[in-house]
């Protein structure tokens, strides 16, 4: 059975292939990396350096490309009809109904750009087969993921015959993200960056704010992107990137504290209730 990790070039994911680089977790047979074409630029730079560092250690690397989140959502927007074949997801972007309540979109991006790519990847690259081919109704690929312990909730059985999830930091390191953060500590190793899309919508306050502090090109461009998905084909309602349903660049991305709010956030918890 060959081992196959998914490596989204994060902590966690990372984390899980130098352990199998430096022979703390069993050797990988390969990593695959589906790249959505919108993924900062300190990601991109980790992956390179990933990829040479694992193949160094005999682990093949490979990323999968050819489709970009960003564009087809552009081009999806502006009304353009598929052709024959033709794929693209959709982000999980929030709406403004006309009676003021917010919707959100259903999330389609993490199967057409992530899933798909890879269980494609699997079939013809790694059990070598044809298309339409039948898999083999007993395993063959043990599919890791790097999943932390407080993560646990996105731990997910196989819905093919011929896989078996594996999920190692929870299964055999009981390892949370802060945990593999510390496993960088003494090491002469780079510290993986945060892995995601540019202009997720999942991102916090907390992320747009370090997306517009620390990199004022990611910020240029998510604002961007925010506000020529405003209005998409056959829709009766504005879309935007972040929940508070306004354009981004005007969303109040302050702390509690600069809020005003500090000493609330600082008593929470204190009296017991």
């Amino acid at each position: 059975m060959k081992r196959i990790l998914s490596c989204g070039a994060g902590v966690q994911s990372s984390t899980v292939l130098l352990m199998s680089c430096l022979g703390e977790l069993p050797k990988l047979d390969a990593a695959i990396f589906a790249d959505t074409g919108w993924e900062p630029k300190e990601v991109y730079i980790h992956l390179r350096w990933l990829k040479e560092y694992s193949e160094g250690h005999g682990i093949p690397f490979h990323i999968l490309t050819g489709r970009n989140i960003r564009s087809d959502n552009i081009v999806a927007t502006i009304g353009h009809t598929r052709k024959k074949g033709e794929r693209w997801g959709a982000l999980p972007l929030f709406t403004l109904n006309p009676d003021g309540t917010i919707g959100q979109i259903k999330r389609q991006c993490t199967f057409e750009y992530k899933i798909a790519p890879v269980t494609k990847f699997l079939r013809r690259e790694v059990m070598g087969l044809k298309y339409r081919q039948h898999a083999p109704k007993v395993p063959t690929v043990e599919h890791w993921f790097g999943i932390s312990t407080d993560e646990i909730r996105r731990c997910r059985m196989s819905p093919h015959l011929w896989a078996i999830n594996y999920y190692p930091l929870i299964e055999e390191l009981e390892m949370t993200r802060q945990d593999c953060l510390d496993w960088y500590s003494g090491k002469d190793l780079p510290t993986p960056p945060r892995s995601a899309c540019i202009g997720c919508p999942y991102h916090d306050r907390k992320e747009w704010r370090r997306i517009r502090e620390t990199d004022p090109d990611g910020w240029a461009d998510a604002v961007e992107f925010d506000h020529a998905i405003r209005w998409r084909g056959g829709m009766e309602a504005p879309c935007f990137l972040h929940r508070d349903c306004v354009p981004l660049d005007q969303v109040d991305l302050s702390t509690e504290e600069e809020r005003g709010q500090g000493m609330l956030f600082e008593c929470s918890g204190m009296c017991g209730t």
